[in-house]
Parts: C-alpha cells; structure tokens; sequence
C-alpha cells in the first residue's frame, strides 16, 4: 500500500472523519460513509476500513427507530459480523506474498 494513503488513513482515524461514530450523526448520513468505506476498501483492502465500516453498521444498530424490522436488523448485524472478520482477517495476514505462499503450497500437494 502506498505510503502516502497510509498516513493519511491515520490522520483520518485521529480526526473526527469518515473513520470516526459519533452519536450525534443521523442515519442518512452513516449510509453514505458505509457506502464510502465499501468503495475505499474495495480500493484498499485494509483493516482500518473494514473495522470502520462495521463500527458505523454497529452505530446504525444502536438506534432504535434507524432500523423497525427485525428482519432486516438481523441482516445488518450478519453485514457487521463480516466486516468484523474483514478486518480481523486483513489485520492477521501478513502480506500478500504470504498468502501466494499458502495458495502455492496447496498446488503442489
């Protein structure tokens, strides 16, 4: 990853941004940086982004006139599970050459 995006994503997190819940934010709006963390992360695959697109999908769990149907809460809190393990997994694989390394050593097998 580029350096240059790196620092930025971490002035970002330290900073009241798109990274960043706050209570007083309104359901449209977490909508709209879900769907700009999806569109980041589709970009750069990076735990920061995962975790924060499961914490603004946690915060829209938290309100309870955001979501009525329980149908549709359960499939957000399934949306912010896989975001979860998004992030757990990108922060717990090294690198992609490490990941080359485990798909070559199931070929030769």
């Amino acid at each position: 990853m580029d350096i240059r995006f790196q620092k930025n994503i971490d002035m970002e997190a330290e900073t009241d941004s798109v990274f960043s819940v706050s209570v007083q934010t309104k359901p449209e709006q977490i909508k709209v940086k879900i769907g700009f963390l999806i569109r980041l992360y589709v970009s750069y695959p990076e735990s920061i982004i995962a975790e924060a697109v499961a914490k603004q999908i946690g915060e829209m769990l938290v309100d309870p006139d955001c979501i009525d149907d329980i149908e549709q809460r359960c499939l957000y809190r399934q949306l912010e599970m896989h975001w979860r393990c998004l992030g757990w997994i990108n922060s717990h694989c090294s690198t992609e050459s490490s990941q080359t390394k485990i798909f070559d050593s199931q070929i030769v097998r």
